[in-house]
């Protein structure tokens, strides 16, 4: 009996230190494992960092600079100012009136719906809030309808007499109105059911697509054109930095009217004249293209250390010495919190 319960004893004993040999982990297979998720975690890190390289870009190139300009521009109303190349990225402009004020306009406006739209859109509705000057503000009384409108109660205050205008493009319709003013302001209605716009104004036409994901309210604006006699005058006008390949500003008034620019300062600073309307600016040392490649490194060295640094403390923390376990944990730690305080900047 005694040797039976000996024999059970030794059994349970063998059986126990099977299941803890089991359960620890041989230091090969886990060194393994670690040089695989930091392979994996490296890979993910540097698609991270390409990812946000044009955020990079776009952020530096947005910030906002101070132009100074004083041009002369008899027969035009904008002027737009480009700060990089206009044929690789025709939306980097910033536009600002010539007249600013003191000038008025007869406006005669004719709005259309369209029956074509925007692929995505839904429907082809227009919807019409107001239509004014700064010195004068019209009724729907004034505004002459044809086809089938609706005026909707307006519940935003931003409707003419409280009524909005709704029409739908699948019936011929138009919205004419003339009215006086500096300048002339057109709210419209966007969402997934408006369609295209057909606006002429003082006889110039242009087509507007309105088509939104989200319901919003676009204002569409027009300003007075500057007299023959109108003289220079000096604009404050916020551009942005722009990437740096280009490093010129361009000048362009609209309907191709020619400009006089007498003189051009950014943030206090005179660029050089090129031709009539193009300048050159001071070569920054850092350009945003140039910076956005350094943060963009930056950001993936950073990533894939805190891995491999984390990875290698996993593989040998337990199998050093306690100060080199310290180091690693040191360094891991360092590069970790190093890495949350350049996403948060």
């Amino acid at each position: 009996m005694a040797l039976h319960h000996s024999d059970l004893r030794c059994w349970l004993r063998s059986s126990f230190l099977r299941m803890v040999r089991k359960a620890v982990p041989d230091p090969l297979r886990v060194r393994h494992i670690a040089f695989g998720v930091g392979g994996l975690l490296s890979v993910v890190s540097v698609l991270t960092a390409l990812s946000l390289h044009q955020h990079f870009v776009d952020s530096l190139a947005g910030q906002l600079r101070q132009l100074e300009v004083t041009v002369d521009a008899p027969g035009a109303r904008t002027i737009r100012v480009y700060w990089d190349d206009p044929t690789v990225y025709p939306q980097a402009y910033a536009a600002f009136p010539v007249v600013e004020g003191g000038v008025q306009e007869t406006w005669n406006v004719r709005l259309e719906a369209l029956r074509e739209r925007n692929p995505a859109a839904q429907k082809n509705e227009l919807w019409v809030f107001s239509i004014r000057t700064p010195e004068q503000a019209v009724t729907w009384k004034d505004i002459s309808l044809l086809g089938d409108w609706s005026l909707l109660a307006d519940t935003s205050l931003r409707g003419m007499a409280g009524y909005v205008g709704w029409i739908t493009g699948a019936v011929p319709n138009s919205l004419s109105v003339t009215l006086k003013g500096s300048w002339l302001s057109i709210l419209v209605g966007r969402s997934a059911f408006s369609g295209k716009l057909k606006m002429t104004v003082n006889g110039l036409t242009q087509i507007v697509d309105l088509y939104s994901a989200h319901w919003n309210i676009r204002e569409l604006t027009f300003f007075a054109k500057a007299p023959v006699d109108y003289g220079p005058r000096t604009h404050d006008v916020l551009i942005k930095r722009g990437q740096g390949r280009w490093n010129k500003l361009n000048f362009v008034a609209d309907a191709g009217r020619s400009l006089d620019i007498q003189r051009v300062s950014v943030d206090g600073a005179e660029p050089s004249r090129l031709n009539g309307d193009t300048f050159e600016l001071v070569k920054p040392r850092w350009p945003a293209y140039r910076l956005a490649r350094g943060v963009t490194g930056t950001a993936l060295v950073l990533l894939v250390s805190t891995t491999w640094l984390g990875c290698l403390l996993w593989v040998t923390g337990d199998q050093t010495q306690l100060r080199a376990a310290r180091r690693y944990e040191y360094l891991a730690v360092t590069s970790f919190a190093a890495l949350m305080a350049f996403v948060l900047t």
